[in-house]
């Protein structure tokens, strides 16, 4: 038996991504806590920089469109003066980009993806494991977590954390892994255990949004594989736009006051021209200039002033519209080509990830500082890249 050290060297990558900063080192002062992710990002920078290799036209243009952003957001964050506050959000954010990078460039074809998909599933389930005994023992296994205010779910027992911050994150994360895991496997047993696992764990978490999630990728899911009527269609979807707003809007106390963090951000970033006010300052704007009257000493309905929880705003009033204007460039160009593998099934599983990684974006309180959520993009742009060779080569055949 070969081993190929390329797949075993990408599922070691990504695991150590899932559990980044669970897994310390040390701690370096003024700059952050080193750990093995960080280790091999900083020797993949030294290897871009000084590799005298030839890169793929789309790894080109995702470096080019990082780089641009990096070196706005640099600027922005050194005129604001914000460095001595924020150097630490700031090199969580150097950390996302050459994360993405690295992964764009190791992750080229479907077998790549497979193994990427198998390392996402396998963490998730020993995480899956782990979520069970902090629920079932009411301990919190990692220091790292930020148990939330109501630490007992609707069951009365305790909401897992892990090392994910809060409840809301690793139940997002784990949603994520519910098209990974359908496009990894077709048995129906293997799916359907993970869908009840995805839904546990939704319900051990108090996480309204992740079973929204799932009920909208089974509803849009019956569209993609089901030859059934308008009538039929049109139920089913009224069905479940009527489910998912009843189990979102009844008794949920957090929608308004999302609602003004929103619109609280949003005041700041027109204060600021929407030039942007530097990596890290949000926290630090939103809780100084307030918009209402009724958010008062940092904290609002049981969530923090400073944590938008709206990933976009939180960009908008961090970066501008400029640094908004040059992820959303990035991100359009494989969302635009994703269909062009033709593949009904598949593109609909990588485009489901797409919209849970948007709707995560503005469910969690900030995804800077979480490494996991952003290992998905990644691969759904490489089968959307895919997307876009296969058919240059139709080109290519059609001219000859």
């Amino acid at each position: 038996m070969v081993v190929n050290l390329k797949r075993v060297s990408i599922f070691i990558f990504i695991s150590l991504a899932i559990w980044g900063q669970s897994i310390h080192l040390f701690v370096i002062p003024g700059i952050g806590t080193l750990y093995p992710l960080r280790i091999i990002l900083i020797l993949y920078l030294f290897y871009c920089l000084f590799a005298n290799t030839v890169i793929p036209n789309k790894q080109n243009r995702t470096d080019r469109m990082l780089l641009l952003f990096f070196i706005y957001a640099t600027v922005i964050t050194l005129v604001n003066k914000k460095w001595d506050s924020t150097q630490l959000y700031y090199i969580s954010m150097i950390t996302i980009l050459l994360l993405v990078s690295c992964m764009s460039r190791i992750i080229k074809n479907e077998k790549d993806r497979i193994v990427s998909l198998k390392a996402i599933i396998t963490n998730s389930f020993i995480l899956y494991l782990l979520a069970i005994y902090e629920n079932r023992t009411s301990t919190y296994l990692f220091s790292s977590s930020i148990p939330s205010h109501y630490n007992n779910n609707w069951f009365g027992s305790l909401q897992p954390v892990l090392f994910f911050g809060n409840t809301n994150n690793f139940c997002m994360f784990f949603c994520l892994t519910l098209p990974c895991m359908f496009l990894l496997t077709k048995n129906r047993i293997i799916r359907l255990a993970w869908t009840i696992a995805t839904m546990h764990v939704a319900l051990i978490t108090n996480c309204r949004t992740g079973i929204v999630l799932l009920i909208g990728f089974y509803t849009f899911m019956v569209f993609v594989r089901v030859n059934m009527g308008k009538g039929i269609k049109t139920f089913i979807l009224c069905l479940a736009v009527v489910a998912s707003a009843f189990i979102v809007f009844v008794n949920n106390i957090d929608l308004d006051v999302r609602i003004y963090l929103w619109i609280n951000a949003l005041y700041n970033s027109v204060r600021t021209f929407l030039l942007g006010t530097g990596l890290g300052s949000s926290r630090y704007i939103n809780a100084e200039n307030t918009v209402f009257n009724i958010i008062k000493g940092g904290y609002f309905g049981g969530f923090s002033v400073g944590a938008v929880h709206n990933y976009l705003l939180e960009l908008l009033l961090e970066t501008g519209v400029i640094g908004v204007g040059i992820l959303l460039a990035w991100i359009k160009i494989p969302v635009k080509y994703i269909f062009l593998n033709k593949n009904r099934v598949n593109d609909f599983y990588y485009l489901c990830i797409l919209l849970f990684t948007a709707i995560t974006s503005i469910c969690v309180s900030t995804m800077t500082q979480w490494f996991q959520l952003w290992i998905f993009f990644p691969i759904a742009f490489s089968y959307a890249y895919q997307g876009i060779e296969n058919k240059r080569i139709k080109e290519m055949q059609g001219d000859n």
